[in-house]
């Protein structure tokens, strides 16, 4: 599996950048992870593909939870849709604009209720998708 996560950022805080980079290390034993900070909005499209299934993650009182986006994780593997781009911190009007080009799935996703800021997002975001793994394969997520 692949998965990007694309937030619209210009510079990470010190603590979220090394959260992205340890989550990383440890999914390289189960997909390619790469995060992308976007300067620019429209920079996120040269991630994207036409085969990308794209989330959108926004804060929402109704939160997915850490079992369920393991087995939305495990059932997208398991369908063959192996590229998934997480989006962060992108303005409704981006959004809108490129939604119709796409024909995979979009789907909107929230890890708290809470306002995060675009960079602790995509630390939880890394963080849960760790998580998810870890569940999938019934592996103890604390050592």
């Amino acid at each position: 599996m692949n998965i990007k996560i694309i937030a619209n950022i210009t510079k990470l805080n010190t603590a979220s950048d090394g959260a992205i980079k340890e989550y990383g290390k440890r999914l390289s034993r189960y997909c390619k992870f790469h995060f992308y900070p976007c300067k620019k909005e429209k920079d996120a499209l040269k991630h994207l593909s036409s085969s990308t299934t794209i989330f959108i993650v926004t804060p929402s009182k109704e939160t997915l939870s850490s079992e369920e986006l393991a087995k939305k994780l495990e059932t997208l593997g398991l369908t063959g849709k192996s590229d998934l781009g997480f989006l962060i911190g992108f303005s409704e009007e981006f959004l809108n604009s490129f939604v119709d080009a796409y024909e995979n799935t979009i789907e909107r996703i929230t890890l708290s209720s809470l306002q995060l800021s675009t960079s602790l997002t995509a630390a939880v975001l890394s963080e849960q998708i760790y998580r998810g793994y870890r569940i999938m394969r019934k592996e103890p997520y604390h050592k």
